[in-house]
C-alpha cells in the first residue's frame, strides 16, 4: 500500500530545504541546492544508516508487515512545523520562495515534463504574483500548505487503518504467545489452574503514546517488530504503580512486586508484565476539533481539525509471569492489583475527554459505589447525528459533552472573572497544556449505548441513552460543573446543530435533520417557572464564587460576542447582553411521536414557536431561492448568536422552549435588523417569560 509520489511534490520535497536555507535574510547564491552531505535528511535517507535511525525520525507510508518486522518506505508522513514557519516567516521570504523554486526545477523534483503541476507549485506561483502587487499574505499562504498536508495525512492515515484490517492473522498469532508465556496461577474461587491474564475491554477509544506528528499525535504507540497497535508494558506499569500508592500499599511490597529504579539503586521485579496487543483489528481515523481558542483575553472561534489515529472497541489481553524473584502467589497479587487500576484508571491520553475508560476487566465491571465528590446524570439524546473522521458515520462521542461544558463554563466565567482569572479558573478546574501541562480537578465520563437502528439512517434521529459521570477534587468544584452542566442541557445540546431544537430543515442545500433534543432525568429537569429560573441561576453564580470571589464589575471585558464571518466570532458570554427567555409550548412532539420527518419535522409541533419565528426571513440565512438575511447564517462560517432548545417534551402540555441571545445589544449596521430588533419582535410574537441574567 505505499503511496505513489513519484509525480507529486510532497512536504519532504519542502523538508530537504531545512538544512539549505541561509540563515540571514539574504539568499546566498554561492550555496548550492544540492543536499549537504552532513544533512540530517540525507542520513535518514542512506540506506547505510536507515538502520541506526531511531524510529521517532522514519518517515512511515508503507505499513506492509511480516511476522519478523516492518517494510518501511521512506516517505514523508510527518511535516515539521518549523519548516514551514521558518518558509513563511514574513522576513526573508524572498530569498525562501527563490530557493524553493530552484528546488522546484532541479533534477531531483523535476521528473518530466508531462507531469502536472502541483499545488505547491500552483501556491508559489500565485505567491510571486501577489508579491508583485506587494498583496502577499503570509498567513493565508501558510494555511494554505497546511491544508494540503492535512489531506495528505488524511489519506495516510485512511490508508493505514485500511490496512489493519488485514493483520487479524498477527493479532492473533501474538496474542496466543501472551497466553503461552504467562503463567499459571490458581483461581481462589474455584481452586483450579488458570492463565495469569487480564482481558480488558473498552467501549470507545483508546489513545496510548505514540510518534508526535506536526499538530499533534497521530500514530498511537506502534510496536517496533511487529508494526502494528500495541499497549506497552511500561504504560501498563505505570498505570499499577500509580493506583498503587493511591491504594495506599506500602511502598516495600510495590517495589518487591513491581522492581524499582532510583538513581543507582535497582531492583528486579518480581512479577513481569507482558506487552499486550488488541485481539482483533481496532486501528481507526479519529479527529479532534478544538472549537474555541484562547487568543490573548479572549476567546476565539476557529475550528481546527486535526487527524489522528486510536484504537476503536479495543479489547486486549494483559499476560503476567513471575521472575526469578518472584512466585505464583506475587503473580496474584498483582493480578489484583490490575484489575482494580484497569477498572478503576483511565489509560492513555485524553482520559478527562472521555478516551481510554474501561467498562470491563475480565469478569469485573466498572464499580458502581459513588465517591463524595461524584455524581451521576442519567439522559437521553436524540440529535442530528455526531461524526468523527468520518463525516458519513455517526458516532456519539464523550469528548463533545466536555466540549459542551467547558463552552458554558466560559459563558458564565466570563461574566465573573477578567480573561486572565477566567483562564485560571478552567486551567484549574478542565486541566490545561499551556503555559505548563496542568491536570485537572474535574473529570467528566459518558456511559453511553447507542440505537443501532438509527446510525445509519439520516433519515431519523440518531438516539442515545446514557449516564453522564461528574467527578471533582473538590466538593465545590462538583457543585460548580453540576450547575453547568444543568444550565448546558436546558439552553442547547450537544454536537452538530446544539444550538437548534431537533427539526427538519429543507431550505439548506442538503435538507435533513438539524438540532437536538436532551432529554434530562427528573432530578435535573428545570420546569418553564420564572422563580425556578431564577433560582437556579442564583445558585448558578454562587456556585462559581465559592470557588473563586469574582471580580469588579468594573474590570470585567465587555463580552461582545464579535460579528460575522470568519475569524470574527468571540466566545459567547452570560451577561446584562444576553437575554434568557422562556417561551411556553404545551403542544410540541416528543421525537418518539414523530413517524416521518422529513414529512412531520417541519411541522411547528416539531420546530416550535421559537424557531418558527427565527427562520422569519429577517433572521434566517439566505436559502436556494435567495430569500433570508444575507449577513447572518451558516454561510458566514459563524455559529449563530441565538440558541433555542425544546424541553420538557416528554411531560404532557408541560414543553417549552428556551431561547439565549447574546449581544442583545447589537444594532446592524446594514438595512436588515440586528439581535436587538430580533429580541424586540419575539417578545411582540410570542408569550415569553424574561429571565434576567
Amino acid at each position: 500500500m505505499a503511496s505513489n509520489n513519484k509525480n507529486k511534490t510532497t512536504l519532504q520535497d519542502l523538508a530537504f530545504l531545512k538544512n539549505q536555507l541561509p540563515s540571514e535574510n539574504k539568499p546566498n547564491k554561492n550555496r548550492s541546492n544540492k543536499p549537504s552531505k552532513k544533512s540530517r535528511n540525507s542520513k535518514i535517507l542512506s540506506p547505510r544508516n536507515r538502520s541506526k535511525i531511531p524510529l521517532q525520525v522514519l518517515k512511515l507510508d508503507d505499513l506492509e508487515l511480516s511476522i519478523s518486522g516492518v517494510k518501511y518506505d521512506y516517505e514523508d508522513f510527518f511535516s515539521k512545523q518549523e519548516v514551514l514557519s521558518e518558509l513563511l516567516s514574513i522576513q526573508g521570504l524572498s530569498s525562501r520562495l527563490r530557493e524553493i523554486k530552484s528546488l522546484l526545477e532541479s533534477e531531483k523534483l523535476n521528473r518530466g515534463n508531462s507531469r502536472k503541476e502541483t499545488d505547491f507549485e500552483k501556491i508559489l506561483k500565485r505567491i510571486s504574483k501577489e508579491k508583485r502587487n506587494n498583496a502577499c499574505n503570509c498567513s493565508a499562504i501558510k494555511k494554505e500548505i497546511l491544508d494540503i498536508d492535512d489531506k495528505r495525512v488524511r489519506v495516510l492515515l485512511a490508508n493505514a487503518a485500511g490496512a489493519d484490517k488485514d493483520w487479524t492473522d498477527l493479532y492473533e498469532r501474538l496474542n496466543q504467545r501472551v497466553e503461552l508465556l504467562a503463567c499459571e496461577i490458581t483461581d481462589l474461587a474455584t481452586k483450579n489452574s488458570k492463565k495469569a491474564i487480564v482481558s480488558v475491554q473498552y467501549p470507545w477509544r483508546v489513545r496510548v503514546g505514540g510518534l508526535q506528528g506536526f499538530r499533534e499525535r497521530l500514530l498511537p504507540a506502534m510496536h517496533p517488530i511487529y508494526g502494528i497497535p500495541y499497549i506497552p508494558a511500561s504504560s501498563i506499569k505505570g498505570i499499577l504503580r500509580s493506583w498503587a500508592r493511591d491504594a495506599n500499599k506500602s511502598s516495600d511490597e510495590i517495589n518487591h512486586l513491581l522492581g524499582f529504579l532510583q538513581g543507582e539503586k535497582a531492583s528486579m521485579a518480581a512479577v513481569e508484565i507482558l506487552d499486550a496487543f488488541p485481539t482483533a483489528p481496532s486501528l481507526s481515523v479519529d479527529v479532534a476539533t478544538p472549537q474555541w481558542i484562547w487568543q490573548g483575553d479572549q476567546v476565539k472561534y476557529g475550528p481546527s481539525p486535526h487527524q489522528i489515529l486510536s484504537l476503536q472497541n479495543l479489547n486486549f489481553n494483559i499476560g503476567l509471569t513471575h521472575t526469578s524473584r518472584g512466585k505464583a502467589e506475587d503473580v496474584q497479587v498483582v493480578m489484583d492489583w490490575l484489575e482494580q487500576a484497569m477498572l478503576t484508571s483511565g489509560l492513555g491520553s485524553r482520559v478527562s475527554a472521555g478516551y481510554g475508560q474501561a467498562h470491563q476487566v475480565n469478569d469485573l465491571t466498572r464499580p458502581e459505589e459513588s465517591s463524595p465528590y461524584k455524581s451521576k446524570h442519567h439522559f437521553e439524546l436524540w440529535s442530528q447525528g455526531i461524526y468523527g473522521a468520518d463525516s458519513g458515520q455517526r458516532e456519539f462521542r464523550p469528548s463533545a459533552v466536555r466540549g459542551m461544558l467547558r463552552y458554558w463554563f466560559r459563558a458564565v466565567a466570563l461574566g465573573l472573572y477578567t480573561p486572565e482569572h477566567c483562564k485560571e479558573l478552567e486551567a484549574k478546574l478542565f486541566g490545561a497544556l499551556e503555559p505548563k501541562a496542568v491536570h485537572g480537578s474535574i473529570d467528566i465520563k459518558v456511559e453511553f449505548e447507542e440505537d443501532q437502528s438509527s446510525l445509519n439512517d439520516v433519515n431519523i434521529p440518531h438516539k442515545i441513552s446514557g449516564t453522564v459521570i461528574l467527578e471533582a477534587q473538590e466538593p465545590s468544584h462538583l457543585a460548580l460543573i453540576q450547575n453547568v452542566y444543568k444550565l448546558a442541557i436546558h439552553l442547547g445540546g450537544v454536537g452538530r446543530g446544539a444550538r437548534r431544537p431537533l427539526h427538519w430543515n429543507k431550505d439548506k442545500k442538503h435538507s435533513g435533520l438539524r438540532g437536538c433534543y436532551w432529554e434530562p432525568e427528573k432530578k435535573d429537569r428545570l420546569d418553564c417557572n420564572k422563580g425556578i429560573w431564577q433560582d437556579f441561576l442564583t445558585s448558578l453564580e454562587t456556585s462559581f464564587t465559592d470557588v473563586r470571589k469574582a471580580d469588579p464589575r468594573g474590570a470585567l471585558s465587555p463580552g461582545n460576542p464579535g460579528g460575522p464571518g470568519k475569524g470574527k466570532r468571540n466566545q459567547d458570554v452570560l451577561n446584562v447582553n444576553s437575554g434568557i427567555f422562556l417561551i411556553p409550548s404545551p403542544n410540541m412532539k416528543h421525537p418518539n411521536q414523530v413517524d416521518d420527518w422529513p414529512q412531520e419535522g417541519q411541522s411547528s409541533e416539531i420546530r416550535g414557536k421559537a424557531l418558527d419565528f427565527l427562520y422569519n426571513p429577517d433572521y434566517k440565512g439566505k436559502n436556494l431561492q435567495k430569500i433570508g438575511n444575507e449577513f447572518i447564517g451558516g454561510e458566514l462560517g459563524t455559529p449563530s448568536f441565538v440558541w433555542i432548545s425544546s424541553n420538557n417534551l416528554n411531560i404532557p402540555n408541560q414543553s417549552y422552549q428556551v431561547v439565549t441571545v447574546f449581544g442583545t445589544d447589537h444594532v446592524s449596521e446594514n438595512p436588515l435588523p440586528g439581535r436587538q430588533k430580533f429580541v424586540e419582535d419575539l417578545q411582540n410574537a410570542v408569550n415569553f417569560t424574561a429571565i434576567s441574567v
